[in-house]
């Protein structure tokens, strides 16, 4: 049963659970959930769910919910893999003669209800609303962000800490907000850039490069949306850039690398993923046009910061792309961003999908957060650096002192500052095999 729409906004087939480490995908050409082994790529368990269109984790990983092009909404228990509940959706009317009763997207939240992308048959405008599945019933977002919405839902995507859920216009506008918990616009909507005119751009420049400035245009349609665990960063997505926004919508990287533009007929497609801890940034893409006989699908890893080219993986078929290359997310990674998850075909069609895993040897080293951006200029001050790559052996230098850390996981450190100057310091981290990133003025020094 298919009922998919050229042209709507994606959603995400694909989601992994860390706790059974299950990954589960959503197959509307096949009626179907699947749930794969993420040990051995051993298929576990197939769920009969008519026109299954998305899959999210709850919050507690107790719940699978999915999403149908029909109207209802099931979950699924993550310990047994049986259905527990379908949920049938009489649907909302933001405006009369006209009711959204498909629930093709739904996103899971700490509070146990769900953000829902609903829809008509056939069509691609969507509406955003809130669903209390105690109750069943449906709450209209529409009025909360009238501006946002009146070209209907674009792509979503949650924090991974289930707190907070941000979204775009399905529109040119650029325009894109953070909903809080309980269904209210907690920061936004902001658009893409700046300035009034379409011509405006915005420019950021950084000191690991004082010759140039970074650009991303303004007022351009967001593609794709990831977050970091617990929102502290948003990377969203256009055909022209990347941007980096912290909790409060703020720019504060626009990430490039000329690498990623060295594959001729290179196309970018959904399922931008962010490393938990902000450090990384998983790019798919094809090498050609999508289902074209030659295409190839690949996974660029970037520092999210700066824009450089880690490493770039090429899969041994090209990523499934749906109806077009623009409609799904077929990218799933594990939680410490070793795992990669992918939904592949041969020609780019369902029939064909299958699901592809790939193992890093090691994460790249890249920096996400500090837990504190002030530090005594005396020393002493205790700190939690979080990033990606962390191996036994770590060194980490502030202001050129070094400074024994203490590795609590591949992704954290604790830090106690040695005697600096007074202001900015650099920070630099190295591993072992001599890897190394250094981030000027990571903290301050009072």
């Amino acid at each position: 049963m298919a009922d998919t729409s050229p042209g709507e906004a994606h959603r995400r087939h694909i989601v992994y659970d860390a706790a059974h480490k299950y990954v589960f995908i959503a197959n509307a050409a096949m009626n179907r959930l699947e749930v794969i082994s993420a040990v051995d790529q051993s298929r576990v368990a197939r769920i009969s769910v008519s026109g299954a269109t998305s899959a999210d984790i709850s919050a507690d990983g107790t719940t699978l919910w999915a999403g149908s092009a029909l109207n209802e909404i099931v979950a699924v228990d993550t310990s047994t893999l049986q259905i527990k509940t379908r949920y049938e959706q009489a649907g909302i009317s933001p405006f009369p003669a006209a009711v959204f009763d498909r629930p093709i997207e739904v996103l899971s939240l700490a509070t146990g209800q769900c953000f829902v992308r609903l829809r008509q048959s056939r069509s691609t405008e969507a509406p955003l609303a809130l669903w209390d599945p105690v109750s069943n019933a449906m709450t209209d977002l529409t009025p909360t962000a009238g501006a946002l919405f009146q070209n209907g839902l674009g792509p979503m995507a949650r924090t991974g800490d289930h707190s907070a859920v941000i979204v775009a216009a399905n529109d040119s506008s650029g325009n894109a907000a953070v909903f809080a918990l309980n269904g209210v616009v907690s920061t936004g909507p902001r658009s893409l850039g700046s300035g009034d005119n379409a011509s405006c751009k915005l420019a950021v420049w950084d000191a690991s490069s004082p010759g140039q400035f970074k650009i991303s245009p303004a007022k351009v349609a967001v593609q794709d949306i990831a977050s970091t665990a617990g929102g502290r960063a948003f990377a969203l997505q256009t055909a022209a850039s990347i941007e980096i926004r912290d909790s409060g919508m703020y720019v504060t990287a626009v990430p490039t690398a000329a690498e990623l533009n060295q594959i001729p007929g290179r196309v970018a497609v959904p399922g931008l993923a962010m490393h938990p801890t902000g450090a990384l940034l998983y790019q798919p893409f094809l090498t050609g046009a999508a289902g074209g006989p030659n295409a190839r699908g690949g996974v660029d890893i970037s520092d999210a910061c700066s824009g450089q080219l880690h490493m770039r993986i090429f899969l041994p078929q090209q990523l499934m792309t749906d109806v077009d290359a623009l409609h799904g997310d077929f990218l799933a990674i594990d939680e410490n961003g070793q795992r990669l998850f992918a939904i592949t075909s041969l020609d780019g069609s369902p029939q064909n999908a299958a699901l592809t895993v790939v193992q890093l040897a090691s994460v790249p080293l890249a920096l996400g957060s500090v837990s504190s951006p002030t530090i005594s200029a005396a020393g002493g001050t205790t700190f939690t650096i979080r990033g990606s790559g962390f191996q036994a052996g770590i060194k980490v230098a502030i202001g050129g002192k070094p400074t024994m850390p203490t590795l609590v996981d591949m992704n954290t450190l604790t830090v106690v500052s040695p005697p600096v100057l007074t202001g900015p310091q650099q920070l630099t981290l190295t591993n072992v095999n001599g890897e190394t990133v250094t981030v000027d003025a990571a903290v301050i020094a009072n």
